[in-house]
């Protein structure tokens, strides 16, 4: 087992016990601005001649906040509050969620406002990542489909459905353990120090070429989390021009990472 490898088993192990940490790294690192950046427009890279894989600091993008909530009509001052802040936590965090703690009805946050249409992409609670069926399409062509989970999207009076439907959770449950923070461009007020090891939180302006990895992103699965890196996504750059060619236009604010290879690994 390689060292990468060694520390990415490490991080796993004690991802329970740092999705309990206070929720304040979540709030950190939004955009300075917003970024203008689709998937329809990032570069065509399907003729690159280098490997390319994509990371998204999706949970940082305030443009996929939408106003819903997982448990309307909640008093904060109940026991319900901490499980919900776990459950938010573990999801940006990357920690599997309890299949029987998995949120299944989202809610608008106001009853006289109706949410008139959602992107393909959108976040609930800026920590639940959702999409539409069109997403969910694409998905399962590249063997996710037992990424996602039905939800139930409702108005602000709990009973009138949202249209657009039907809509999807995406729970990623792949695990790469590819970050190189040493070669990465990544700030130390960004680090995070736990039992299991170090963690970064990745940043909202986090640019093409910040984030170096390890050959390990270009295996295995398409849409996958690395232990290491809270609150991104990773993206393979075969599914980035499965979305282009579907013209999903989202504003993933997607970025290339660097594949470090040989010795410097």
């Amino acid at each position: 087992m390689s060292k990468n490898q060694n520390d990415c088993a490490n991080r796993s192990a004690g991802l329970k016990a740092l999705v309990r940490a206070p929720f304040r790294w979540i709030l950190a690192g939004f955009p300075k601005r917003e970024e203008k950046i689709t998937i329809t427009d990032a570069a065509d890279t399907s003729h690159s001649a280098e490997p390319v894989v994509w990371i998204s600091a999706v949970f940082r993008n305030t443009a996929l906040f939408k106003r819903l909530l997982a448990y309307p009509g909640m008093k904060w001052d109940e026991p319900e509050k901490l499980r919900l802040q776990v459950l938010i936590d573990a999801s940006v965090a990357g920690d599997p969620l309890p299949e029987n703690e998995i949120p299944r009805d989202f809610y608008g946050e106001y009853k006289d406002t109706r949410i008139k249409s959602l992107p393909d992409f959108f976040l609930v609670q800026g920590s639940f990542l959702c999409v539409s069926e069109r997403v969910a399409v694409v998905l399962r062509e590249f063997g996710l489909g037992g990424d996602l989970r039905p939800v139930n999207l409702w108005q602000g009076d709990k009973t009138t459905p949202v249209d657009g439907g039907p809509y999807h959770m995406v729970l990623v449950s792949a695990r790469k353990c590819a970050l190189i923070p040493e070669q990465s461009n990544l700030e130390s007020s960004f680090k995070v120090e736990s039992p299991s090891g170090v963690r970064w939180t990745i940043p909202g302006w986090v640019k093409d070429q910040d984030i170096a990895l390890s050959p390990d992103a270009l295996e295995g699965a398409a849409l996958w989390r690395d232990p290491a890196a809270m609150a991104a996504l990773f993206i393979s750059d075969h599914l980035m021009q499965a979305f282009r060619k579907a013209k999903i236009r989202v504003n993933l604010e997607p970025k290339k990472c660097r594949i470090i290879k040989g010795e410097n690994v």
